[in-house]
């Protein structure tokens, strides 16, 4: 992942940036606005320090890592925090101010441990020195000047100062005769130009004389040498290079290692010149040689440029060269890295090898608000005042190659008064902005640098609480629309004519119950000429969290059309996001609760709840950036997965911000997946790379798989795209659908392949096919899946034990692509599933098998599953092979005891008659693990045998309670005296919170339906409760009946389960309903059941996971079986049929697994 800054726009001073190397760190520091921001770890490392005004200068020292700057009559002063830092700080040290002099300071330079300071007023030495961690600081020297200085440079040794003011011809060259802090002199030396000196540059201190390099406005670059003669101090010139109108960068010998160099810049071209006989002692000649000429890139150096000031350079630890390039007039730094030696060997095509590495620019002040066009080319920038910016994304370029994306300032939008709300337009040939202000609305061209106001009109009215313009097909004329508090208002745009007319527009419907409403996210638009109106362009939702969202059509007006309605339960919610591809991010009324909704299928597909408030998000596609004060994080959309009930988004991208104190204020995406964050004044730029190594978030999203692309899409497809026909959910749901014979031959092929891999050297994983060579669309054949009848031809016979066991070795040795090491192991359970299959293909129906698969995979997760499903008992309750299941599960789920029984199901789907023989088991099987009659008590009471139990007391020789419950036992409890003191004993227990001996007493007194009460709501075990009202009372007993109605219907129903509630009716007895709830929405089919008091139906019940594909499967099965269900089938419409089986071709979709969506579509008959 790269994350590059844009910190804010440099002051226009010729001294706003400074850059240095300390220690192991390449630095760079430039004023912006009241803050100082230093970068350091190759610019990579941001820190914004805040100043107590608007800074003109700063310079690094960069033996002690010092950073001085000028604000005001001060010189701030900041400090390492520690000596030695990987990610280094800086904190206040000390503030200089001139006792003589309370005028601004210009400009500023260390040399050695002096630091020389300009003013308006004077020019002033000072000294530094640490003692014990404490900086001591003292004024070596202060003379007064005529004029302001402009511009100010101390030798290395701090032993001479040159001065220049405005437009100053005259360089005052100050040489130091005494280092005596409290007494120190200095001689003045004049060195005359014919022309207004611009840049001073001492040259880094080696051996022979000090050298001073010139450049004035006449073009010309001059060498002057400092030596003495007759104990006198003579400075002369030594030397020149006429270069015309360029800019010239020097790079001396210190730096490079080998000789002087000057850099012309000029026409989009650099000249590479020798320096020869440079600080020889005594001085000669200096000569120029040029010894190369290329070309640049256009992005490394400001374009038309008229006012260029260079950083020092310095040479990084690859040996790459890092210029900085500071714009005053266009108001950017480039940081360039030149790799001079190449450069000087020659390159084949011309350019010289100079690399955009970093750009940085920005506001001065605090940005409002961030938009972009409908494509993300472009984004326009809203400040607190009348400055804005217009960008385009750049992508930057090292010696390495791709370093990442930040962005480029194309154009600046000054406007009489704030912008209150804009939108950004690209008609494809340069971005124009529609803002609105307090006054009007205006038409800006921002082609140029400055933008131009091509088109006003007055408009009365206040702030609207959106702005928005509408996809059309014609680029050139657009539709804006403002919506205020009970007013919309549209205007037409002609970006051809530059003209702005009033347009009629419908009321936005029930827009007085507005609570919050977003603009509907455009990236990912692609206009489609015939149905542009159909797109969602805005999303609503009022207080009490319904929802909606309005696609517009523009005629003769424009009307609003409702393309969602959705009850959320979410009262007062604090954000809102909207997005083309029918998602909505919603976070409640205080900031911590995240939910994501699928506004076509109308269902909630994520929710979470955070620590800290302030959530705020932005959609692009299938990714979600969630924003909080320091940090953004990615959320991807992830496959459907109904096995394993997984959420349905993932965080796989940590964006952090804290090296600033700026809280995050917006953020949008632009192409190519480039998310901006605005904070304060500053931009974070974050391309679409990953970061494998650092980013915790990142690594625990990828897990175990191996990916081949770096970057956020690819990771998406991984988790979000179509799966691999080898993928174990994709095989799973295969086998629920009755298409073993295809699951067969997947494997096989799959086991071709990692054969190839043992017996061709020149083979690779990456080579596999997602579909391993198959044509599915003719494999597919779901008609036996959805009719009585078999699955289809049988193609392979050799699915045995051998193979099973060859082609597990191999998935144990290999780490197949796109899976974790989770879903390979899941891949080695399919495969011993169906070898199982296969072995009791002859016993068990087609639900028996179902439920069979379904026990089997409880069994490969018992670590992270309790009990097998809801939709496994289904499948089991519809099976005519009821004992041969009871056997498989006596197998699979170990001991005969309530746990195991629990674990599966065997209360919900067991014929009462059996259910009450292995009650007797369980009975005895507790007994015998506790070897105390008190817990095996409930399951013998209801059997209805307490004599057994009594007989179970006497034998508990030992036990505090046995000559008490040997006693009460002995009656009679026909009797209704002894039944009372049963109840009153059930309730002393109860009080006393012992609730298994209060339920067991309540069954005593042959109060049923206290005794499943207390066992369902205190003990908490509703399939406890249920075995023991189907024993004791049977099925079409008032107890059972009473259980289901007041504690699993109304909580089914409020959850939207419907397999749950499907078998409720079942056992109810009441087979219409039951196969009708399979397609129906629980809460519409209860409505008129007045035993069920249900609760207002939460979001839950919109869950996706309540829409499972195989509720369609037992559906069709179910009415093919019995005139029951095809009578209650019947009354299912062929409308309700027909959207069924449009969103389990969805869901499939969504599940990653499209063929099977294709199988559903194509081979589904409607009766």
């Amino acid at each position: 992942m790269t994350l590059n800054f844009i910190p804010g726009e440099p002051n226009a001073t010729v001294q706003a940036t400074a850059q240095a190397k300390w220690k192991t760190h390449s630095l760079l520091a430039y004023c912006s606005g009241n803050n100082l921001i230093v970068l350091s770890s190759d610019l990579c490392n941001l820190q914004t320090i805040y100043l107590p005004g608007d800074a003109r200068a700063v310079d690094i020292h960069a033996r002690s890592g010092r950073i001085a700057v000028a604000v005001g009559a001060q010189v701030a002063v900041f400090r390492p925090a520690q000596e030695y830092m990987a990610l280094p700080r800086w904190i206040p040290d000390i503030t200089v101010v001139n006792p003589r002099d309370n005028s601004s300071v210009n400009c500023l330079h260390w040399g050695n441990t002096d630091l020389v300071v300009g003013s308006d007023a004077s020019l002033a030495l000072w000294s530094f020195r640490d003692e014990f961690g404490v900086t001591l600081h003292s004024l070596c020297w202060s003379m007064e000047q005529p004029n302001p200085v402009y511009m100010v440079k101390l030798t290395p040794q701090a032993t001479q100062i040159a001065v220049i003011s405005k437009y100053d011809r005259l360089v005052k060259v100050w040489n130091r005769n005494s280092f005596d802090s409290e007494l120190t002199f200095f001689d003045l030396v004049y060195l005359k130009h014919p022309a207004c000196v611009t840049s001073l540059r001492w040259r880094s201190n080696g051996s022979g004389t000090e050298t001073l390099y010139t450049v004035a406005v006449d073009g010309v670059l001059r060498v002057w040498a400092s030596y003495e003669v007759d104990c006198f101090h003579n400075v002369s010139q030594w030397g020149s290079l006429a270069f015309g109108t360029g800019f010239v960068l020097v790079l001396d010998k210190l730096l490079l290692g080998f000789s002087d160099v000057v850099l012309v810049v000029k026409d989009g071209q650099v000249r590479v010149y020798h320096v020869s006989n440079v600080a020889l002692d005594p001085p000669k000649l200096v000569t120029f040689d040029q010894v190369a000429e290329r070309r640049i890139m256009a992005a490394t150096f400001p374009k038309s440029a008229k006012l260029v000031v260079f950083a020092e350079p310095l040479v990084r630890d690859n040996g790459d060269l890092s210029i900085v390039v500071h714009d005053l007039v266009g108001g950017t730094i480039r940081h360039n890295s030149l790799n001079l030696a190449k450069m000087l060997l020659g390159a084949s095509n011309g350019f010289v090898d100079l690399n955009l590495e970093h750009m940085f620019t920005g506001h001065t002040k605090s940005v409002q608000q961030v938009l972009r066009t409908f494509d993300g080319s472009a984004m326009l920038s809203i400040s607190r005042f009348n400055e804005n910016c217009v960008w385009v994304p750049l992508s930057l370029h090292s010696s390495e190659g791709y370093t990442g994306t930040t962005l480029a300032k194309k154009s600046l939008v000054f406007t009489a008064s704030p912008i209150r709300k804009a939108v950004i337009l690209d008609d494809g040939t340069r971005p124009q902005v529609v803002a609105l202000l307090c006054d009007g609305i205006q038409l800006w061209d921002a082609c140029a640098k400055i933008a131009q106001l091509r088109a006003s009109l007055p408009l009365d009215a206040g702030d609207p609480l959106c702005f928005l313009d509408l996809p059309e097909a014609d680029k050139g004329l657009v539709h804006v629309v403002a919506i205020y508090d009970e007013l919309v208002r549209s205007w037409e745009v002609d970006l051809r004519t530059y003209s702005i007319s009033e347009f009629p527009v419908d009321p936005l419907p029930e827009i007085e119950t507005i609570h919050r409403l977003a603009i509907v996210d455009p990236v990912g638009w692609k206009v489609d000429l015939n149905n542009e109106n159909n797109r969602d362009v805005l999303s609503v939702i009022d207080r009490n969290g319904v929802f909606r969202s309005f696609s517009a059509m523009v005629g003769d007006s424009i009307s609003w059309i409702e393309t969602c309605r959705l009850e959320t339960g979410m009262v007062d919610v604090s954000a809102l996001r909207g997005s083309s591809v029918k998602k909505v991010a919603i976070v409640d009324a205080q900031g911590r609760s995240l939910t994501i909704w699928d506004t076509q299928r109308k269902v909630l597909e994520y929710e979470e709840m955070f620590e800290e408030n302030d959530v705020r998000g932005d959609k692009t596609d299938s990714i979600l950036s969630v924003g909080f004060a320091s940090h953004i994080l990615m959320y991807c959309q992830l496959r459907y997965d109904y096995t394993n009930s997984m959420p349905s988004f993932t965080p796989i991208k940590r964006i952090d911000i804290d090296y600033t104190t700026h809280t995050i204020g917006d953020s949008l995406w632009l192409k190519d997946g480039t998310l901006v964050v605005a904070a304060g004044n500053q931009f974070f730029v974050s391309d679409r790379q990953l970061d494998l190594t650092h980013d915790p978030v990142t690594a625990k999203s990828l897990s175990s798989r191996i990916i081949t692309h770096n970057d956020i899409f690819h990771l998406c497809a991984v988790l979000n795209g179509p799966l691999p026909v080898y993928h174990p959910q994709f095989l799973i749901q295969c086998l629920f659908l009755n298409q073993s014979e295809l699951v067969k031959t997947v494997l096989l092929r799959l086991y071709k392949f990692l054969r190839k891999l043992d017996l061709d050297p020149n083979a690779s994983l990456n080579d596999i096919q997602s579909t391993l060579g198959l044509n599915l669309e003719k494999s597919l054949d779901l008609q036996g899946s959805l009719s009585p009848h078999g699955s289809g031809e049988n193609s392979f016979t050799d699915f045995n034990d051998a193979f099973s066991l060859a082609l597990v070795q191999k998935l144990t040795r290999v780490s197949l692509p796109y899976l974790t090491r989770h879903q390979q192991s899941t891949l080695v359970s399919v495969v011993e599933i169906l070898l199982e299959i296969e072995k009791h293909s002859r016993s068990l129906d087609v639900n028996g098998l179902r439920f069979f698969i379904g026990l089997k995979l409880y069994q490969y997760h018992r670590a992270t599953q309790e009990a097998v499903s809801i939709r496994d008992i289904n499948w089991a309750l519809h099976s005519e092979n009821k004992e041969a299941l009871l056997q498989l599960t006596r197998s699979v789920a170990g001991p005969e005891g309530w746990a195991s029984a629990k674990a599966t199901g065997l209360a919900y789907w067991l014929p009462r008659d059996s259910l009450a023989q292995h009650f007797e088991a369980v009975a005895r099987a507790e007994f015998t693990r506790a070897r105390s009659p008190a817990g095996c008590g409930i399951f013998y009471l209801s059997l209805k045998r307490k004599q057994i139990w009594l007989g179970l007391w006497k034998t508990c020789v030992g036990h505090p309670e046995q000559l008490k419950m040997m006693l009460f036992l002995k009656n009679d409890f026909r009797i209704e005296r002894w039944r009372t003191a049963a109840l009153k004993n059930a309730f002393v227990l109860l009080g006393k919170h012992r609730y298994v001996d209060s339920a067991c007493f309540f069954l005593l007194a042959d109060s049923i339906k206290d005794a499943c009460s207390v066992i369902a709501r205190k003990m908490d075990d509703i399939a406890l409760a249920i075995a023991v009202a189907r024993v004791y009372d049977g099925d079409s007993g008032p107890a059972l009946r009473a259980l289901l109605e007041t504690e699993v219907l109304p909580e089914a129903v409020v959850l939207g389960d419907r397999w749950t509630t499907s078998w409720v009716f079942w056992i109810l007895g009441d087979k219409r309903k039951a196969i009708q709830l399979l397609l129906r929405v629980p809460a519409d089919m209860v409505a008129d059941l007045t035993a069920v008091q249900c609760a207002r139906v939460e979001r839950g019940s919109q869950n996706f996971l309540q829409h499972d594909p195989l509720l369609l499967i037992l559906f069709a099965n179910l009415r093919h079986k019995d005139v029951h269900y095809l009578h209650g089938s019947a009354e299912v419409s062929p409308a309700e049929e027909f959207d069924a089986i449009v969103n389990v071709a969805q869901i499939y979709e969504r599940m990653g697994c499209e063929y099977l969506a294709l199988a559903v579509l194509k081979n589904w008959s409607f009766v």
